[in-house]
């Protein structure tokens, strides 16, 4: 059993050290990897079943993901904001640039004035 803590660029590699440490040879394996959503890409599985290969038989290599926590907004907190205050504080909860903040915001503010003008124009039944 292997936990990856969140941020490892190596995922992997602590894997193979956790293999490393046991004696493989007959043996009948199970692997449980632990790891953060963002990591499981960063994991080569082809590697690690090289590093298996003096065990009897590979039972299973399994990887459980362990969710990142997304901040939400309480719903007394989220009443009352407008769609470009709930995009900003989504952009900055993402630790997005201030740059690209401002030019993701002017392209909402945009498409809102266009789809106020749509609108507008349009005949009510």
């Amino acid at each position: 059993e292997v936990s990856i803590p969140p941020g490892d660029p190596e995922p992997t590699e602590a894997v193979l050290r956790a293999i490393d440490r046991r004696d493989l040879a007959a043996a009948v394996v199970r692997v449980r990897i632990k790891l953060p959503a963002e990591a499981e890409p960063l994991l080569r599985e082809n590697e690690i079943r090289e590093a298996l290969a003096p065990a009897h038989y590979i039972a299973a290599i399994s990887r459980e993901m362990e969710n990142s926590r997304r901040p939400r907004l309480a719903g007394a907190a989220a009443e009352g904001l407008q769609p470009l205050e709930v995009l900003r504080l989504y952009l900055e909860s993402r630790d997005t640039e201030a740059q690209r903040q401002e030019k993701i915001i002017g392209y909402a503010e945009r498409l809102i004035a266009e789809e106020e003008t749509a609108a507008a124009a349009t005949p009510l039944l």
